[in-house]
This record gives structure tokens, sequence and C-alpha cells, in this order.
């Protein structure tokens, strides 16, 4: 099941998630991130420690929250 978050106006941040793609058996994971702007364009590769970047596609620079676990 995925979770979505509706909000009544647009975002002003980047929401920073946790890639979780395919690891083979034997193989240490290494924690990776992707990101989503306020205009759903995806980010590829941010670092755990970045707190803020540029949208590539929009042009616009943003903050970066983490993703909410519920």
């Amino acid at each position: 099941m995925k979770l979505l978050r509706i909000v009544g106006k647009e975002p002003t941040t980047i929401t920073r998630v946790q890639d979780t793609g395919f690891v083979a058996a034997g193989v240490d994971r290494i924690l990776t991130y992707y990101g989503v702007c306020p205009r759903a364009h995806r980010i590829d590769t941010l670092k755990a420690s970045q707190t803020e970047v540029r949208c590539p596609q929009c042009g616009r620079s943003y903050p970066i929250e983490d993703e909410e676990h519920l």
C-alpha cells in the first residue's frame, strides 16, 4: 500500500526519500536517497547531509525535508 499526503497549497520544500531499489543477496546495502520537488520532479542522488538543492527541471532551489514515516 502506498501512502499519499494531500495538502491545500504548493509545498515549499523538496522531500528526501530513501531509495528502496533491489539489492543482491550478500551485498552490503548502501543507503541512497532521491528527492521530489514541489512540482513533482524527481531529483536523483541526494546526499543525507544536503539541506538545499536546485531542481534541474524547474530551475528553482528549495530546502530539503525528510520523508515522514507513518
